[in-house]
């Protein structure tokens, strides 16, 4: 599973539709989209952490909770929808933390969202770092044989049981 598959596995049951893509992707694509939705992109940076027992990838991560607005400046109903959009956001963060592919790693910011997209859109936004639990290991490499078998395996078997010799195969 790659990251962005992981990353959209932690919405599973959360009701909102979830986009990924470049901001210019997501900002066209915006205007076709079921509503309320999420939307997110990696940021540029990352990190690779070597622990223990493998290697895992830290990213960061923008996340935009949002739904459709009327383009007025109605202080009173975009707070209402940001408020909506403020609560998924926090209980994503809060599933986030029982996910077994992902963790939380911390929110580096959060922001009130208005017409900063081409489709008229409220939401709250969230910049988050977030680690793979599991990553890459040594175990995870398959050596490759020097020299091909000269011996099939139950060739092997027999010559060892019945004290057969074979001929190798070359």
């Amino acid at each position: 599973m790659n990251i962005i598959e992981k990353i959209k596995s932690t919405f599973d049951g959360s009701g909102l539709t979830v986009h990924y893509g470049t901001p210019e992707q997501l900002n066209a694509d915006l205007e076709y989209a079921a509503y309320p939705c999420v939307f997110f992109y990696l940021l540029d940076t990352g990190s690779v952490q070597i622990q223990t027992a493998q290697t895992v990838e830290r990213f960061e991560v923008a996340f935009y909770f949002a739904n459709l607005t009327e383009f007025d400046f109605n202080t009173d109903e975009n707070e209402e929808l940001i408020e909506a959009c403020k609560q998924s956001a926090l209980l994503w963060l809060n599933t986030l933390q029982r996910s077994s592919v992902l963790q939380l790693v911390s929110v580096g910011r959060s922001q009130r969202v208005y017409d900063v997209f081409d489709v008229n859109l409220t939401g709250f936004a969230l910049s988050v770092t977030i680690e793979e639990m599991q990553g890459f290991s040594g175990c995870d490499i398959t050596p490759v044989p020097v020299c091909p078998p000269i011996y099939s395996y139950l060739d092997l078997i027999k010559r060892i049981n019945y004290g057969i010799t074979l001929e190798p195969k070359i």
